[in-house]
C-alpha cells in the first residue's frame, strides 16, 4: 500500500466560449485562495500572440499542439482554478490530465444567451467569419456537448442564472470534492482482482489461487501475519474500526460495492463523529496513517456522550443521597 500525503485538488472548469469559465474562475480562485490558470493565456504567452493570431498564421492543428502541453503543465500544480478553452476537452488527453488534477466542472448556456456574451466575434476566431453565428454556436455546441459531459464531473447550466448564484453552485461543489478525508490507500492490481472475487464473503489471503497472493506474503517475514481480507455489508454491523481501516487487508474494511477499502471519512462516520468534523487545519498538510490512528483510536464520539451522561447522572444521584 502507499500511503500519500494530501495533494489539493484543483478546480478545472471547461465549457463553450462565452458560458463564464475566466469570469468565474477568477471569482472562484479569489474566494478559495487558489491560484487562477487560463489555458489560452498560458498558450499565448509561450506563443507570444493571442490565440486568434494563432489560428490565422498557424492554424489550429499548431494551436492544438500546443493546447495539450499548456494544459499538461497546468495540471501539475495544485490548488488552482484552470479555465479551459471551448475546445480543450475535445482532445481525450486532456481530458485525461484534467481529470487527473481535480474536479471538471461544465458551465453550459443556451446558444442565445452565448451570442449576447461572446462580445467582439473577431476575437472569437470559430465565429469570427460566421454569416449566422447563432447557428454556428448551435452546430458547433451539438457536437462538443456530448464529449463535455463525458469529461465533466459536475454540469452548472448558468442560463438563467445570476454570476453570485453560478460561483456558489461551484464553490459548493467544489469545496464537497476538496474534503481531504474522501482518502483510501491505493489498490494494486491483482488486489482488486481478488477483492472483486471476495463478492461479500470474507477469505485470508492463504485461501487464495497463488497468482493472487501478494508478494509481502510469500515473504518468510510475511507468512505467519494471517491477514484476512473482506467486504463490509449494508445489512450488517460493521467491524471494530481499527487504525488501519483504510488499509482492506488488516480486517474486513472492504467497501460493500466499490472496489477500495473505506475512506478517512467513512470510517469516522462509523465512529459517530460528526459528519463535517474536522481533523486537521485546512492548510496542513497529513498522512493517512496520523488521521488513521486518530479515528481508528478514538472511543466513538456516541458512546463517549452516552458514557458521559451516564456518569453525570450517577453523580447526580450519590450528591442527592
Amino acid at each position: 500500500m502507499r500511503h500519500r500525503p494530501y495533494r489539493a485538488p484543483n478546480l478545472v472548469l471547461i465549457g463553450f466560449m462565452a458560458t463564464g469559465k475566466s469570469t468565474i474562475g477568477h471569482i472562484c480562485a479569489r474566494t478559495l485562495g487558489y491560484a487562477f490558470r487560463d489555458s489560452d493565456h498560458l498558450v499565448e504567452r509561450r506563443a507570444g500572440k493571442p490565440v486568434s493570431a494563432i489560428f490565422a498564421e498557424d492554424g489550429e492543428p499548431a494551436f492544438r499542439e500546443m493546447e495539450v502541453a499548456a494544459i499538461r503543465d497546468l495540471a501539475r500544480a495544485s490548488r488552482s482554478v484552470i479555465a479551459t478553452g471551448g475546445g480543450a476537452p475535445m482532445n481525450p488527453l486532456n481530458v485525461a490530465n484534467l481529470r487527473r488534477t481535480g474536479l471538471v466542472v461544465l458551465l453550459r448556456a443556451d446558444p442565445e444567451v452565448i451570442l449576447a456574451r461572446a462580445g467582439d466575434r473577431s476575437s472569437r476566431p470559430l465565429l469570427a467569419n460566421s454569416d449566422d453565428p447563432c447557428t454556428r454556436i448551435r452546430e458547433l455546441m451539438e457536437a462538443r456537448e456530448p464529449v463535455y459531459r463525458a469529461a465533466a464531473h459536475v454540469v452548472i447550466d448558468s442560463t438563467e442564472l445570476s454570476r453570485a448564484q453560478v460561483v456558489d453552485s461551484v464553490l459548493a461543489r467544489a469545496l464537497k470534492f476538496a474534503d481531504k478525508t474522501a482518502l483510501a490507500d491505493d489498490l494494486s492490481e491483482a488486489q482488486i482482482k481478488a477483492f472483486r472475487l471476495l463478492a461479500n464473503r470474507s477469505a485470508a489471503w492463504a485461501e487464495w489461487d497463488d497468482e493472487l497472493i501478494l508478494s509481502c506474503h510469500k515473504k518468510k517475514s510475511g507468512q505467519t501475519y494471517r491477514a484476512v481480507y473482506g467486504r463490509m455489508s449494508w445489512d450488517e454491523p460493521s467491524p471494530t474500526i481499527t487504525t488501519q481501516f483504510y488499509n482492506y487487508g488488516t480486517g474486513r474494511f472492504g467497501h460493500p460495492v466499490q472496489d477500495r477499502a473505506i475512506t478517512i471519512r467513512e470510517a469516522s462516520i462509523l465512529q459517530s463523529f460528526p459528519e463535517n468534523y474536522k481533523f486537521f487545519k485546512n492548510d496542513s498538510e497529513i498522512l493517512i496513517t496520523k488521521i488513521g490512528t486518530h479515528i481508528g483510536n478514538a472511543v466513538p464520539v456516541e458512546l463517549g456522550r452516552v458514557i458521559g451522561k451516564s456518569i453525570i447522572k450517577h453523580l447526580k444521584e450519590v450528591t442527592h443521597e
